[in-house]
């Protein structure tokens, strides 16, 4: 399944996730965001930002490294650890009150993340 963002998408689940240290060498002149600190794991890096949203994504919300975007990234919408505020791993478009919660959701994901890092 491939996963489709939805019109005017705000990349509100677009956060810190590891990703290939390669990845980051070849693309990091695309960075968008003042990153704060970083964490190397295995092969991978965390890059955090102050908003916890990821560090490719422009002022328009939109990802400049896109089409060659992590396989992380690849995942986000389709598993339970990388949800979507508004679309469910269904594909089914979440009522206001499950987007709400799953916002809350992905707010805290991201909080533990840079407590991790921290």
């Amino acid at each position: 399944m491939e996963w489709r963002c939805i019109t005017g998408c705000r990349a509100e689940c677009c956060g810190i996730v590891p990703m290939p240290i390669q990845t980051y060498n070849i693309f990091k002149r695309k960075i968008r965001k003042r990153i704060i600190d970083t964490m190397k794991l295995k092969g991978h890096i965390i890059l955090m930002t102050e908003d916890a949203s990821c560090v490719f994504l422009d002022n328009n919300h939109k990802c400049s490294i896109y089409e060659h975007r992590p396989k992380t990234c690849k995942s986000y919408g389709m598993i339970d650890e990388l949800q979507c505020p508004y679309i469910d791993i269904r594909g089914n478009r979440r009522t206001e009150q499950d987007a709400i919660t799953t916002k809350e959701l992905i707010t805290l994901q991201n909080k533990i993340r840079i407590d991790m890092i921290k």
